[in-house]
């Protein structure tokens, strides 16, 4: 049985392929899990999902095959995601 991928509800390091000219991390410990929460809702529309960086992918390729020379004078990327340590989530 064949179940269709929702490309929408990965992040985008994870089928995409994200590449990284650059990249910044930021670590946060939260007091409790509501804080937590609080702040997940006011970014999680900021993630970026696999057909984001998929779309991304398809464009920058598209424009070497056209003989671009450097693609990413004409389009970039800033992706962000998110990773949760296990620790974060036990009760």
């Amino acid at each position: 049985m064949w179940i269709p991928i929702n490309l929408h509800g990965i992040q985008g390091n994870g089928l995409g392929g994200i590449s990284k000219d650059f990249q910044s991390n930021l670590f946060l410990k939260f007091t409790g899990d509501k804080p937590g929460r609080v702040w997940l809702k006011e970014i999680i529309e900021e993630i970026s999902s696999s057909a984001d960086v998929i779309q991304f992918n398809d464009e920058f390729r598209a424009l070497k095959k056209q003989g671009v020379k450097k693609p990413e004078a004409i389009i970039s990327a800033v992706w962000v995601n998110l990773a949760i340590s296990f620790a974060a989530c036990r009760p």
